[in-house]
């Protein structure tokens, strides 16, 4: 039934997401300015892994997520906040790629990933890309699409 609380509902979902966000910005920047002192992924990584463990044995109990058979004592690092994962993994990757990410925001950094990403392809890596979101398109069409183009493509995306 449609009625006050609905509206409520969403306003307070609202607040709650702007509330996450600032959390995600505020956990990015800590990174960000963490990162500034290595020099590599790994090294950060590295850097990261002393309190990542104590949040996992303070928040991730093997009491809430025993470990298995054949992961004894191994946690579950997806259980880490996504917003962290994020963050982390933006970092991260821009450290690999060797990307000046002082005082810089994650969706910058996130830009020039991509944009490095592109660069870095050659045409062969960039057309096989182009082809292999082709391939996932022509496996949608019917027949009767597929008859319009004067080549099997077919035989070339089985090759893929």
């Amino acid at each position: 039934m449609f009625d006050i609380d609905t509206i409520v509902a969403a306003a307070v979902a609202d607040e709650q997401t702007e509330l996450a966000n600032e959390a995600g910005n505020t956990c990015y920047g800590v990174l960000r300015d963490h990162a500034l002192g290595y020099g590599s992924k790994e090294t950060f990584e590295a850097s990261l892994l002393e309190t990542e463990t104590a949040y996992m044995q303070e928040y991730m109990s093997n009491e809430k997520f025993p470990a298995t058979e054949t992961k004894p004592e191994r946690w579950k690092w997806s259980k880490l906040p996504k917003k962290y994962r994020s963050a982390k993994s933006v970092v991260g990757t821009a450290l690999d790629m060797g990307l000046n990410i002082r005082g810089k925001g994650k969706s910058e950094i996130e830009r020039e990933i991509k944009e490095h990403k592109k660069q870095s392809l050659s045409d062969y890596d960039k057309f096989v890309s182009v082809m292999g979101t082709a391939a996932k398109i022509w496996a949608k069409m019917d027949n009767e699409e597929k008859q319009v183009f004067p080549l099997n493509l077919q035989d070339y995306f089985d090759y893929l």
